[in-house]
């Protein structure tokens, strides 16, 4: 009979002035970010939306044009690159190559305009194309009234990421509505998956609205009623008395004589 496969031991051991921060004999990692060059292309590019999403552009840049240049060409995937490439830069500071995928990309869009993400693309080029080219050039409203328009009519999850990765290209003359529908996401996104029970110490309760008291019925019994006119009465006689008092004359008998000077 042959023994079993035995367990092999781990030793860790820090000398001197090391500093030991974590140690394990195995770890297990759900997800994540680690890519390989063996993973397959959907493997490359979803890593690289996840750091797209978290505002890692350079990063994602780089995993997502590899999974392109493995054959994962499809709509969505040529949007992120799109995105990828512009978020937080400028046209001047991509380089020829880059601006060379984003022709491309913009290229293929333009054949699939059924296609939402391909829309999402057009709209990236439509917004590209209504900057102006020079400081002095003045931004044509009527071009800036197409793009929101075409920007309206994409998906709103399609509208949240270009808002969020081409603040640099929108910050001119389109900075007025972008921030409108910024400020409209963030109203919308703020009680969004049940926030309010998920994160409801920064919710407070709505307050309960004012109660009305209703008055007290006008209750009057006859003793009321006699009571005033009794008091009515007392007050008019007593103020005939007095003017009646002011205006009698006086008797002769009460008057004082003169004395003659």
């Amino acid at each position: 009979m042959s023994a079993g496969p035995q367990e092999k031991a781990f030793i860790n051991v820090a000398d001197g002035d090391a500093r030991v921060g974590f140690q394990a004999q195995w770890v297990h990692i759900e997800g994540g970010y680690h890519v390989s060059e063996d993973d397959p292309p959907e493997r490359q590019f979803e890593v690289g939306l996840h750091y797209l999403e978290i505002s890692a552009p350079s990063k994602a840049r780089e995993l997502i044009m590899k999974a392109v240049a493995r054959g994962y060409t499809n709509s969505r995937a040529y949007f992120y690159l799109a995105l990828a490439l512009l978020s937080g830069r400028t046209v001047q500071s991509l380089t020829d190559q880059e601006l060379a995928q984003l022709a491309q990309v913009r290229r293929w869009a333009t054949q699939r305009s059924e296609d939402p993400w391909a829309r999402g693309i057009n709209v990236v080029g439509s917004l590209l194309d209504s900057l102006p080219q020079t400081t002095a050039e003045t931004p044509d409203p009527a071009a800036i009234g197409s793009v929101v328009k075409e920007f309206e009519s994409l998906d709103p999850s399609l509208q949240e990421s270009i808002l969020n990765h081409l603040e640099v290209f929108l910050a001119g003359p389109h900075q007025d509505w972008t921030w409108h529908k910024t400020f409209a996401a963030a109203r919308r996104d703020r009680t969004a998956n049940d926030r309010t029970q998920r994160v409801w110490k920064f919710f407070q309760p709505k307050p309960v609205p004012p109660r009305q008291v209703p008055p007290h019925p006008l209750r009057t019994s006859a003793a009321d009623f006699l009571r005033a006119i009794g008091g009515s009465a007392l007050l008019l006689v007593t103020g005939l008395l007095v003017i009646n008092y002011r205006t009698a004359p006086i008797p002769l008998s009460l008057a004082i004589p003169l004395s003659p000077r």
